[in-house]
């Protein structure tokens, strides 16, 4: 699932004119691991273990264009928090 993921975000970024971009992939790839979903700074905490230099810019941004791409969906829970899971492949 991981290079169909990854395949797919750079898919989109080709035919839509952007350039390709490794931190939406490890957002887009961080996703997959949480079967429920995560808010954004929550995901923002768990990727900076591993990623120490990842902004929360960056995640936001890179949320908002997987978004935007339909790879990703946002639901909003009852406290107005943002909620971020892998739509299905």
């Amino acid at each position: 699932m991981d290079q169909e993921l990854v395949d797919k975000i750079r898919d989109y970024a080709r035919q839509n004119g952007f350039r390709p971009a490794k931190k939406r992939e490890v957002v887009a790839l961080s996703l997959s691991q949480f079967e429920h979903g995560i808010d954004g700074d929550s995901l923002w905490s768990f990727l900076r273990n591993e990623h120490p230099s990842i902004s929360r810019g960056t995640v936001y941004s890179s949320l908002k264009w997987l978004t935007e791409s339909g790879i990703i969906t946002r639901k909003v829970r009852d406290d107005r928090v943002y909620i971020f899971s892998l739509q299905p492949m």
